[in-house]
């Protein structure tokens, strides 16, 4: 989960804000935060995309955002379980399988696909014995990775809600 709060700190947009009703005040900040929140959404499920190695559909599945105008914060929640490398267009070779979970294409060694199922299984031991699911990556963890480029992101969404307001402000007053 990624919650960003908005703070102005801009005394002009201060005052201009002081300037309007409650109820205006409430509405341009929740239609700016809104919109500025969706186009951060847009931007993590392109990075999380990209990472992970899953389509843009199935990372908008497992994300949700919520706008809280009252406190001000923008919500984006990551809801999903680890991936399975049928999502990764597994192919069996001789070696193994193929996959490409966090988007690049690796050999999983001793590996085995499952038609069935179209999963990628690996033995536990020396014998038939017990299996084992090959499993990729999780949306919810890349979220919250460092090596993601997510804190640029929340800069620009930081920086660009002020904008967006003052573009709600002359939106609402009719300019």
């Amino acid at each position: 989960m990624i919650s960003v709060d908005v703070d102005f700190d801009d005394a002009s947009l201060r005052k201009i804000l002081d300037g309007l009703s409650s109820r205006d005040r409430r509405a341009v900040l929740r239609r700016a935060i809104s919109h500025e929140g969706r186009k951060f959404r847009t931007s993590e499920k392109r990075e999380l995309a990209e990472i992970t190695g899953l389509t843009k559909g199935r990372v908008a599945k497992a994300l949700t955002a919520k706008t809280n105008s009252t406190a001000l914060e923008f919500v984006l929640t990551a809801r999903d379980s680890y991936t399975t490398m049928k999502e990764f267009k597994p192919t069996q070779t001789a070696a193994g399988v193929m996959a490409s979970p966090w988007g690049k294409r690796q050999l999983f060694k001793s590996a085995f696909k499952v038609d069935r199922f179209g999963d990628v299984f690996v033995r536990e031991g020396p014998k038939r014995g017990p299996i084992q699911l090959i499993f990729g990556p999780a949306i919810p963890v890349e979220m919250v990775r460092e090596s993601n480029k997510t804190d640029d992101i929340l800069f620009r969404f930081r920086d660009s809600v002020a904008d967006r307001v003052l573009h709600e402000i002359s939106f609402m007053i009719g300019s």
